[in-house]
């Protein structure tokens, strides 16, 4: 799997199986700068996440829609997102994304993208960002992420009494 430095939404995101289809790709767009990943087959979902740098929760989990036929003619094309995503898999997916998150010491909204596979979640990528959920978890969470956003950076470090004092008034859709 192929994918360009920048941008976003799938818009370019090849699935090549050798040299010769990459290089047709490059010689198309006029780059070679794409990330090589390896090609994960699975059901495609994220997590969202509130950090504070030193502390982080996971708001909702969101299954991600990607090629949907009827909504893109691309085949790796972000088409949106259902919130929450129920699966047996949602401590594993937490747990990874928070983290991460710790990890990069992450503030303010951000995204773990994620491919939910027979045998475990595989991380695909780290969203230090708004993600294209946040309309699907305000309204079934009844969140106001851009609120949640704020506080965080106004928190001291670490934030008294823990991210759940900062997220207390919000359910945490999962």
């Amino acid at each position: 799997m192929i994918k360009p430095r920048c941008g976003s939404g799938g818009m370019m995101n090849f699935a090549v199986s050798d040299e010769d289809e990459l290089a047709a790709i490059q010689s198309r767009y006029r780059t070679s700068e794409f990330i090589a990943q390896e090609f994960v087959e699975g059901i495609p979902c994220s997590a969202s996440l509130i950090g504070t740098g030193d502390d982080a929760c996971v708001i909702a989990l969101n299954e991600q829609l990607i090629g949907v036929p009827g909504l893109t003619r691309l085949p790796f094309a972000y088409c949106g997102n259902v919130t929450p995503f129920v699966t047996d898999r949602k401590r594993e997916i937490i747990e990874y994304s928070r983290q991460i998150a710790l990890e990069f010491g992450l503030i303010g909204s951000n995204g773990v993208d994620l491919i939910q596979t027979e045998n475990g979640v595989v991380v695909i990528e780290v969203n230090p960002r708004f993600q294209g959920s946040l309309d699907t978890i305000e309204l079934s969470c009844g969140m106001n992420v851009f609120d949640a956003h704020v506080r965080s950076f106004q928190a001291k470090s670490p934030y008294p009494g823990g991210i759940s004092v900062l997220l207390q008034e919000y359910p945490v859709c999962q």
